[in-house]
């Protein structure tokens, strides 16, 4: 074995054992800052030649201008059938109409003689009468003294 093995570094005289070591020499300085400086002037370039690509690309792009306003053709309606356009007002529409059915008289079928009377009338007139056809009946009023 020669006396600076590769492998296993310096070898010990006869009789002591060579332990964990460091390096003898610093790393060559020169090489160290080459290659740094190599290093940069890569980035430098990469960089350079991005600002010039992305300058020709921005130059020949072709103008397109702001994009227009989606109010700026008005309102466009989706093709029929049109659902609903307000859902709030068409709500308001059919309550306003159950309550002037609830609350009013009027014709279902005149010619059959079927009418709709207002619910709290209906009301009094089930208290009274009883359902017609049912199994129930008016209640009977005890008169005083009985």
């Amino acid at each position: 074995m020669s006396e600076n093995d590769p492998i296993q570094g310096p070898t010990a005289a006869p009789g002591h054992h060579a332990g964990p070591g460091h390096e003898r020499t610093d790393a060559d300085l020169r090489k160290v800052l080459m290659f740094g400086v190599g290093l940069a002037a890569i980035i430098l370039a990469a960089c350079f030649a991005m600002w010039i690509t992305f300058a020709y690309l921005n130059a020949h792009q072709p103008p397109t201008g702001p994009p227009p306003s989606p109010l700026a053709s008005g309102r466009r309606l989706p093709p029929e059938p049109r659902l609903q356009v307000s859902e709030a007002e068409d709500l308001g529409k059919v309550v306003a109409d159950e309550d002037k059915q609830l609350s009013t008289y009027g014709w279902v079928d005149k010619d059959g003689g079927i009418a709709h009377i207002p619910i709290e009338r209906a009301m009094d007139l089930v208290l009274v009468r009883g359902i017609p056809g049912g199994t129930n009946e008016p209640p009977k009023s005890k008169a005083p003294g009985s």
